[in-house]
């Protein structure tokens, strides 16, 4: 559209656009080269005939290659686990607790640590049985932030440990999870979810652990992604540094890798249902990637 042009032979031309693209059903839009060009009523007019109206150049270039990104994405499609209407309803309205997060991501392929949860007074035996040391940490959904509130303890070598702990944390919460202690790791990273009205789920990768807002590293990708854009988003993390190898140690990078692609499946397999989900940290280690903490948030199912 340009201001020499009479608006009259611009209007005549895009209708007729407007009635071809409804005649063939082919996907179309009218762009026009600056946004004051395109009139309002027209771009109403033009919209509810199913024909998109792009204002400016720039913008009209940037939507069609996110398009063509996300349509590439989604012809390559990954099979997806079976979700029954029960194990969906199971999950929905409510903040899950850190074991139901971390047993639902382990059906999709994520690697946890072995863990149970248990009454206070069980938490000794529970800890022999899965062999020391331990974590300890309270289990409930109401208290998403455990570490702030002491109710996280580390490295616990011996029954007594446990025993003395369990009856502390016992007076935060009915129940306890009692989980085998990762260490040896070269990395801590954070793999994140978040809805957006507009947009849909982006994934969030970057350096994780306790220091997540204050080095502000991360990376944002819309969904559905493919691996060749997480490879891309990883290395474009200055924690990547440590993985891909620092002073004679290297995280499992296909690890990092498989684990993330587990979250996507979950994603893709509850779309529309989640509202958050953190998994922080994930520790990179020399031989794997294992999710000791996950949070996720579900909305309401409506039948």
């Amino acid at each position: 559209a340009q201001p020499h042009m009479n608006p009259e032979a611009w209007l005549t031309t895009a209708r007729a656009f407007q009635k071809a693209a409804t005649a063939t059903g082919a996907r179309a839009a009218i762009v026009a080269s600056l946004p004051e060009c395109m009139p309002v009523d027209l771009a109403s007019e033009l919209a509810s005939h199913g024909v998109t109206a792009m204002m400016g150049l720039d913008d009209a270039l940037s939507a069609f290659e996110a398009a063509r990104s996300i349509g590439c994405n989604w012809q390559i499609g990954t099979p997806l686990p079976e979700i029954s209407p029960v194990e969906r309803r199971g999950g929905t309205g409510r903040t899950l607790s850190e074991f139901e997060a971390k047993s639902l991501l382990k059906s999709f392929g994520l690697s946890v640590p072995q863990g149970q949860v248990c009454a206070p007074g069980d938490a000794a035996d529970t800890a022999d049985q899965i062999g020391y040391p331990v974590t300890l940490k309270v289990s409930s959904p109401d208290l998403a932030h455990k570490t702030e509130a002491g109710g996280v303890v580390l490295n616990l070598r011996s029954r007594e440990d446990v025993t003395a702990e369990s009856e502390r944390l016992g007076k935060l919460a009915p129940e306890l999870l009692v989980e085998h202690m990762v260490t040896g790791a070269v990395a801590e990273l954070i793999i994140g979810l978040k809805a957006d009205p507009q947009f849909g789920l982006a994934l969030v990768i970057g350096a994780g652990g306790v220091l997540t807002e204050l080095l502000q590293d991360t990376a944002t990708l819309l969904l559905p992604t493919s691996r060749l854009e997480i490879e891309h988003a990883l290395h474009s993390l200055k924690v990547w540094k440590l993985i891909e190898g620092f002073r004679g140690k290297a995280g499992d990078q296909a690890a990092v890798i498989a684990a993330i692609e587990a979250i996507v499946r979950f994603a893709a397999a509850h779309d529309g249902l989640i509202e958050e989900l953190d998994v922080n940290p994930l520790l990179v280690l020399p031989d794997g990637a294992v999710a000791v903490d996950a949070l996720i948030r579900m909305r309401t199912l409506h039948d």
